[in-house]
């Protein structure tokens, strides 16, 4: 099965600006930014001319990423006591709520880590912008289990494609396929109320662009689920894997989710190909060339052990 492409990248800009009295110093120690923030600022300051890198990473922002996850990153040739400015700007749908921390490093030492929070727009009660906040109020977290018949979700068809219909207790069925093959991959994954409706957005707004083969699964989702639930301690070890594959592949990609599975035993880090994430328009994924993890709007799979 092929994977549909949801988001547009996050890009990073690297800029030079006047320098800081401090050399090592950093604009802020902690701070919080809103989903709508259009640019993040890191300023730093070296005392010799050098490397300097900086990149973005995720700590938590519940199943959009895993912890640890490369949004972006970039380096520059630093001059003596010149601040050296990145600023990495908001994806097209906006920063995903949770914690981050950019880390600079100095030729390949980490010289510091600076953590920040971002939080719902509707919950600012000051400019945040690239001011300091101070506490931070929370944000929204917690999972929530479909059911059928759960209120606010129907039945009712919300996609038509050449192989089949779509509806709403289908696509839900495959939110909780994912659910099902990342227990039994020993990597379990939960998504809120929301989080599951935008994956049921998603697969209603691109259901018709997807393979044939792909739609008919889709469609008979709930049908499908509980048979290999109900058999999965009797099938063998091929046939969970084909199920759990035919499931990734949609949230992932055809790489990664063999990858993860053990499929294929490529190393190595790539950022395009199939698959969907919140940051990126192709499959993202972070390696050490002996295993990876990717990440989409859908959570996180992992081949690590």
């Amino acid at each position: 099965m092929k994977s549909f492409k949801a988001w547009v990248p996050v890009s990073l800009f690297v800029l030079c600006v006047a320098p800081l009295a401090n050399a090592g110093s950093l604009i802020q120690s902690r701070f919080s930014y809103l989903t709508n923030t259009p640019e993040i600022h890191y300023q730093v300051t070296t005392n010799s001319k050098s490397i300097v890198s900086a990149t973005l990473l995720v700590v938590d922002v519940g199943d959009v990423a895993p912890a640890g996850f490369e949004v972006a990153s970039a380096e520059l040739i630093s001059q003596s006591n010149r601040a050296s400015t990145f600023t990495f700007s908001k994806p097209d749908n906006g920063w995903p709520i949770g914690e981050y921390k950019i880390v600079v490093k100095d030729d390949g030492r980490v010289i510091d880590s600076v953590v920040f929070n971002v939080i719902p727009a509707s919950d600012a009660v000051t400019e945040m912008g690239d001011a300091d906040s101070g506490n931070q109020p929370a944000y929204p977290s917690g999972t929530t289990n479909y059911s059928a018949g759960q209120q606010g979700m129907s039945g009712g068809v919300i996609a038509q494609g050449t192989g089949g219909q779509l509806t709403s207790d289908a696509a839900n069925a495959y939110v909780d396929a994912l659910i099902f093959v990342h227990a039994q991959m020993g990597q379990p994954r939960n998504f809120s109320a929301a989080e599951r409706q935008t994956i049921v957005s998603n697969l209603a707004n691109s259901y018709a662009s997807l393979p044939f083969d792909t739609q008919t699964d889709l469609s008979q989702a709930r049908q499908i689920l509980n048979e290999y639930q109900s058999s999965w301690n009797y099938i063998g070890l091929q046939e969970q894997k084909d199920f759990a594959y035919s499931v990734l592949s949609i949230a992932y990609g055809e790489r990664a989710a063999a990858q993860a599975l053990g499929m294929n035993s490529g190393g190595g880090s790539s950022s395009g190909g199939g698959g969907s994430s919140y940051y990126s328009d192709g499959a993202s994924y972070v390696s050490d060339g002996n295993c990876a993890i990717f990440s989409s709007e859908y959570g996180s799979v992992s081949s690590c052990d």
